[in-house]
């Protein structure tokens, strides 16, 4: 896992930030019951852009984009062959 961030004021009440992050998520227990021998680890990346304006000490505008990508993702499914319900990715 790892974070990047960055926040600048480049005026008086304007804020632009961004950060960029990378994560996983391991199957808990209750994935790991009913899992495809392949069940591994989900990875991820998060990309976040935006800006804040705050024309008066009680009023604040807010914009932010994000992306959210993720490889590997854990899912509950359905084998077509047994329809037996398991976890894989």
């Amino acid at each position: 896992m790892a974070e990047l961030g960055v926040t600048v004021k480049p005026a008086a009440g304007h804020t632009v930030f961004a950060s960029l992050s990378r994560h996983f998520r391991g199957p808990n227990v209750d994935e790991l019951a009913y899992a495809s021998a392949d069940l591994h680890p989900q990875r991820g990346r998060t990309s976040e852009l935006g800006w804040r304006f705050e024309p008066g000490p009680r009023v604040q505008f807010s914009l932010t984009g994000f992306e959210i990508a993720n490889r590997d993702e854990i899912y509950f499914g359905v084998d077509p062959a047994t329809l037996q319900p398991y976890n894989q990715i």
